[in-house]
């Protein structure tokens, strides 16, 4: 398999050299034929794009129109611009005579109907510039379009954009048709470096990144010194719907690469309220623009105010169209309203990458543009979109034929460790691995993905071991002992545990020693010892029935969450040397506080009931006996601004490299960490939930990509043992 995913990546490389831009720019019919409007350079009497003619000739519908229709070949309200369109660029060729007629029969039969329906839809400001344009420009091209009469409601929309053009001071445009609106051509779409912008952004999506880096450093190596030596817009001239999608997109991809780069230059507009005002008044028309901001918005630093109005602003509009019927407006529908859907759903720090992918992959099959205009669309050339999407199934289905081998290792040392018999122990291997798995996919990061997926198992079975199982003075010998790092003397399921930490550091601490060429083992002996100090010290408060302080809990709290007993043997394990000085300079402990206080608080906001209940101390009952004059709720939406701040400020330190900073993938280790517990805390505590996880288990490692069908033994609902009385 590794061999053929080697040829498709030298084939796909190839191709990406000699692609031309206009190869990618798949126009609707209404664009095709404004293309072949166009008069050739070397001759007036001939279309610069000869082709599309041609295009337009051999792509009648049967009804007489073009452009996009429902099932059974009916027609939709777009296909009135796209066929005036096709029958004005034949016409001004004086080819095609046949299709000219039934295109006017298709007119003169459908048009009321249409724009009956249009009527009862919200009104599409585009479509009302547009198509009095198009009528406009075929009778001053000698057709005769409505020999009978212009029809009344043909009249209404001549007049309804007569209103839209003076109030938006362009009564004088009424002289150009074709200029009514902005996009009445497509050429606007025909830029290089969008196109770029679009390869890369769908080269991560489908997770093939790894495969074309140096690719992807030039094509942004280039973006960003565009980026820096062209200024942001300010005026209504400067305003349109595909540049704030490219520069937005072009941000995304920057920020997440490690450029400096400011938000500024996509949200401009929102302080030109002439322009604001239009854009909520019209949002239908901004959709595919106010997506891509939102998308960009994920990526917020902390105190970037331009970019949290943007995020406001676009995500209102966004739920906006989702609240009302406005899709039947759309070709696109499927395409633009499941991404919207997603995007206002899932939230980003929430994804697990290698399930990213596969929902990337499964919607590239079938077809989704990779970006959608108006009326035009970027979408590959079929040899070009037939080996991505061989490469990046054959690329998923190879990861997932690893992670096959690597679970079930796992399930071996589980079982050899002794894990498995501790009766008391929620029995979380599959969860712990999918989460590793899902985060840290690539498949040359098998170490530290095992590492990390063995780390919190022992994390979860050890805490279990502190909360419901160790007597007192079972749990001082054991915190004892690992003090010391010395077993004698331990019986029973301490002995177990014992062992098979040890035997983990001693495995993590000898994979790295080829990588870091120094002994880790007492690095990694410490901050596990911490941890158990702080399990140790919770064991206490509940047993005493002590109810510290907030204060008192903070500094517990962040030790036994467990994150860098996790995060530390990945960052070991990730294929580059990472010096003392670094590992514990105070840019990767700023880090380490921030990603390991996001996580105690996604923890305790969803898990307080219960540990309430249970009487063990949580930031949600501390600080609702702190302040007793709030309510729960209260608290929850102060901690989540909080959270918020501190992922904003995470980010910052995470993808912007700074002098002592950690090398990116190492990074990236702690912004994929953060993403795992963000999804088992998203809304629900689904770790503690036998049953929520398993779709997204076996999409992740067991269900074929290639044909939808299970190539491996799926698992199952199962009722995993909390405590010994639900063994």
């Amino acid at each position: 398999m590794e061999e053929c995913i080697e040829g498709l990546v030298r084939e796909m490389k190839g191709m990406m050299v000699d692609m031309d831009v206009y190869s990618c720019v798949f126009s609707s019919a209404y664009d095709t034929a404004c293309l072949a409007m166009l008069p050739s350079e070397k001759s007036s009497k001939g279309s610069m794009f000869p082709k599309c003619l041609q295009w337009i000739i051999e792509n009648q519908r049967v009804g007489g129109f073009w452009g996009e229709g429902y099932e059974y070949n009916s027609p939709t309200i777009e296909s009135l611009p796209s066929t005036f369109a096709c029958i004005i660029a034949l016409k001004s060729w004086n080819v095609g005579h046949e299709c000219i007629e039934k295109g006017l029969e298709f007119i003169h039969g459908n048009i009321n109907k249409l724009l009956l329906e249009q009527s009862q839809l919200s009104g599409a400001q585009r479509f009302t510039i547009i198509l009095p344009a198009m009528i406009e420009l075929a009778n001053s091209k000698g057709l005769e379009i409505f020999p009978k009469g212009v029809p009344d409601l043909v009249k209404s929309v001549f007049k309804e954009r007569d209103n839209i053009l003076q109030r938006e001071g362009n009564a004088q445009a009424l002289q150009a048709p074709l200029l009514h609106h902005l996009e009445a051509l497509p050429l606007h779409l025909m830029d290089r470096e969008f196109t770029k912008l679009l390869m890369v952004d769908l080269l991560e999506n489908l997770g093939l990144g790894e495969y074309f880096t140096k690719e992807i450093q030039e094509m942004l190596g280039g973006i960003y010194k565009m980026w820096m030596e062209k200024g942001q817009g300010t005026t209504w001239e400067q305003f349109e719907k595909k540049q704030i999608c490219m520069d937005s997109l072009a941000f995304r991809l920057l920020r997440m690469h490690g450029y400096n780069v400011s938000p500024s230059r996509f949200c401009w507009y929102l302080d030109n309220m002439e322009i604001r005002s239009h854009v909520e008044e019209n949002y239908e028309e901004y959709l595919s623009s106010m997506l891509s901001v939102y998308k960009a918005s994920h990526l917020m630093f902390d105190r970037e105010i331009e970019l949290e109005k943007a995020r406001s602003f676009s995500k209102m509009l966004l739920e906006k169209a989702m609240s009302n019927n406005i899709w039947e407006n759309f070709s696109t529908v499927n395409n633009l309203q499941d991404e919207i859907k997603y995007e206002l759903r899932v939230p980003w720090l929430a994804r697990l990458d290698h399930l990213v992918h596969r929902r990337h992959i499964e919607r590239f099959e079938e077809g989704v543009m990779l970006w959608m205009g108006n009326g035009s669309y970027f979408r590959l050339p079929s040899r070009a979109h037939n080996i991505l999407e061989e490469l990046a199934k054959r690329n998923y289905s190879m990861r997932q034929s690893m992670y096959r081998d690597e679970i079930e290792k796992l399930e071996k040392w589980v079982r050899k460790s002794g894990i498995q018999d501790l009766g008391f122990a929620r029995q979380k291997t599959t969860y712990c691995f999918f989460a590793s798995a899902a985060a840290i996919c690539e498949p040359n990061m098998s170490l530290a993905r095992m590492s990390s997926a063995k780390s919190g198992i022992l994390v979860t079975v050890i805490d279990d071991f502190f909360d419901i199982h160790g007597s007192m003075d079972e749990l001082q010998s054991f915190t004892d002992a690992i003090e010391r790092w010395n077993g004698g003397g331990l019986t029973a399921h301490a002995k177990v545990l014992f062992c098979a930490l040890d035997d983990h550091i001693n495995t993590i601490a000898k994979q790295a020693f080829h990588q870091q060429a120094r002994d880790i083992t007492d690095h990694l002996r410490q901050i596990w010892y911490k941890a158990i100090k702080a399990w140790l010290k919770e064991a206490e408060w509940i047993r005493n029935s002590y109810i510290p302080s907030v204060e008192e809990y903070r500094e517990v709290a962040m030790e036994s969450i467990g994150l860098e007993q996790i995060v530390l043997p990945g960052v070991y394990l990730v294929g580059l040397e990472i010096s003392n000085e670094i590992i514990h300079h105070d840019h990767h402990k700023k880090i380490l506080e921030l990603v390991t206080l996001s996580t105690r608080l996604l923890n305790d906001m969803q898990s307080y009931e219960r540990e309430i209940k249970e009487c063990k101390p949580n930031f949600v009952s501390l600080l609702l006996r702190q302040n007793r004059r709030q309510t729960t709720q209260d608290v929850i939406d102060n901690l989540k601004k909080i959270l918020d701040q501190k992922e904003r400020r995470l980010l910052e330190k995470l993808l912007i490299e700074e002098e002592n900073s950690l090398p990116s993938p190492c990074r990236k280790i702690h912004l994929r960490i953060l993403k795992i517990f963000q999804m088992f805390y998203n809304g629900t505590n689904v770790f503690d939930s036998p049953t929520q996880l398993l779709g997204d288990i076996n999409k992740a490692i067991y269900k074929d990509i290639t044909s939808g069908c299970a190539s491996a033994t799926q698992i199952q609902p199962m009722c995993e043992p909390i405590c010994g009385s639900c063994k």
